[in-house]
């Protein structure tokens, strides 16, 4: 397990601020204490797309939150999902070596719009 751990952290010191790694507060702790940030499934978004020099953003929950990463982030953004139903360090560590390549989500661009004027108008509320 400690070598899956340290190729793990290889990567992301290799990859530095390109790579964002989001977990959801109920993964496993040995994903946790991987993330750059732990919360709950709109927060991680918001960050996920505040931080424009994140060029791959790896989403350790379920795929709505992915998607809604998707909706959000910015064209120079990839979303990826490792295998929700297994989300453990082996799985995290295939995504990263496969990243941009293998479990990206795509969310059609008709629907990214339809879902950000939603957005626009439910922030436009609570402003």
């Amino acid at each position: 397990m400690n070598n899956i751990i340290n190729k793990i952290r290889s990567i992301k010191e290799d990859l530095g601020a390109k790579l964002l790694i989001l977990t959801h507060h109920y993964q496993r702790k040995e994903i946790v204490d991987l993330d750059d940030y732990k919360g709950d499934s709109f927060g991680l978004s918001q960050t996920a797309v505040a931080d424009d020099t994140a060029r791959f953003i790896v989403f350790c929950g379920v795929h709505f939150m992915a998607e809604s990463a998707e909706i959000l982030s910015q064209s120079h953004q990839t979303v990826q999902l490792p295998d929700m139903f297994k989300i453990n360090p082996e799985n995290l560590l295939q995504t990263l070596e496969n990243i941009g390549r293998t479990n990206v989500v795509h969310v059609s661009e008709s629907i990214k719009a339809d879902a950000k004027i939603a957005l626009d108008r439910m922030l436009a509320l609570v402003s």
